[in-house]
């Protein structure tokens, strides 16, 4: 078994983790990812002292594989500090993908960004790293204080908390500008306003640049026809797109929230939806090359998918051909199955459970004024 094995995955307290650590010496020519989420126990308190030593743990036997390990990820509930895990790493040559959660590292070493380890381990691995995840991201914050240019020639896809186009926008649009010609998916965890995303377009495709980005998830409240046409004239290469989304509009209407079945057609409102009216009459959509859409929005406990809302943009651009990278545009039934809860109370905070049963599923809106 330990011949062919590739992935580690441990989810654990520490106290567990004390006893799973240091692991037996085996020989694990394969491995290539590793990944460790560190649960808190009742009293967060009593972790400090345990945790020092498992950091020191993890480390050393990451550093016993790294010669094989392209994946690493290690996380632990905010507060407590990762930098000693970080400092005792040695160099993995063949090291694509980090997953870091910074909030830990800043919590404890207020002021101290330029000197934080996980930093420090992902910038020595800059000629191979292709796959970042920063949560809490101070990265583009080092960038300018320092004044260098972190440029990572293998970047392939990003994936970010949307906090940091708001704390330090032009630094993101800086580190965006610089990989735009590598840059093939972006990821940003978090709701961003309409003004964000014009400046994430902005760095993504202005001054004459062809961003070659193929793959995009965002959260936004409003879903409009400007809203696509911006993505398809900004974003000619995009073959995959992620949106979740509040409401739904057109030009000259109030947002309203869309039902699980939008924009069907149902009794008693038969009439054609202003929204689809307007989006239907637009040329620019049907030359985009999207290949792959996927929408949801909150509801109640869980998110619901807008499988009907997605197949009605697959009419309109006609390159669509799958749904939620399912490879098909084919709609589940149930499409959007009830969410399970442990206890009768809604995991929502209510009794009752309005899941899939909310917001506007057809009609006009001059009938919901």
């Amino acid at each position: 078994m330990s011949s062919t094995l590739q992935d580690i995955t441990i989810f654990a307290t520490t106290t567990k983790l004390k006893t799973l650590f240091p692991l037996p010496v085996v020989n694990l020519p394969c491995l290539t990812s590793l990944r460790v989420i560190i649960k808190c126990r009742k009293d967060p308190s009593e972790d400090e002292s345990d945790l020092r030593d498992i950091q020191l743990a993890i480390a050393s036997f990451a550093n016993s594989v790294r010669h094989t390990l392209g994946s690493l990820s290690v996380r632990c509930p905010p507060g407590h500090d990762l930098s000693l895990f970080y400092e005792a790493l040695g160099d993995f040559r063949n090291l694509s993908s980090i997953d870091i959660d910074l909030t830990a590292e800043l919590t404890s070493m207020p002021g101290g960004i330029l000197h934080m380890q996980s930093i420090q381990f992902l910038l020595r691995h800059q000629e191979t790293i292709e796959h970042i995840t920063v949560s809490a991201s101070k990265l583009l914050v080092i960038k300018q204080s320092t004044g260098g240019k972190y440029w990572f020639p293998r970047l392939k896809s990003f994936s970010l908390g949307s906090n940091v186009l708001t704390v330090c926008s032009e630094q993101t649009q800086a580190f965006l500008r610089d990989h735009t010609y590598t840059l093939q998916c972006l990821e940003l965890v978090g709701p961003i306003s309409p003004l964000e995303l014009d400046e994430l377009l902005t760095a993504l495709s202005g001054e004459s640049r062809r961003s070659v980005l193929t793959k995009l998830s965002i959260s936004i409240y409003r879903l409009d026809l400007n809203l696509m046409l911006k993505l398809a004239n900004c974003l000619p290469s995009l073959k995959t797109l992620k949106l979740c989304i509040m409401r739904v509009a057109n030009g000259t209407s109030f947002a309203f929230t869309p039902g699980q079945f939008f924009p069907l057609r149902l009794p008693p409102h038969t009439d054609v939806h202003e929204f689809v009216t307007e989006v239907m009459a637009c040329h620019e959509l049907k030359t985009w090359q999207l290949r792959d859409i996927m929408i949801s929005r909150p509801s109640c406990c869980a998110h619901l998918t807008l499988w009907h809302l997605m197949r009605f943009f697959a009419e309109c651009i006609p390159t669509i051909s799958s749904f939620a990278e399912t490879g098909t545009t084919d709609i589940p039934d149930p499409s959007n199955p009830t969410p399970r809860h442990d206890t009768p109370r809604c995991a929502g905070g209510s009794f009752e459970c309005f899941y899939g049963s909310d917001g506007l599923d057809a009609g006009p809106l001059s009938s919901f004024t």
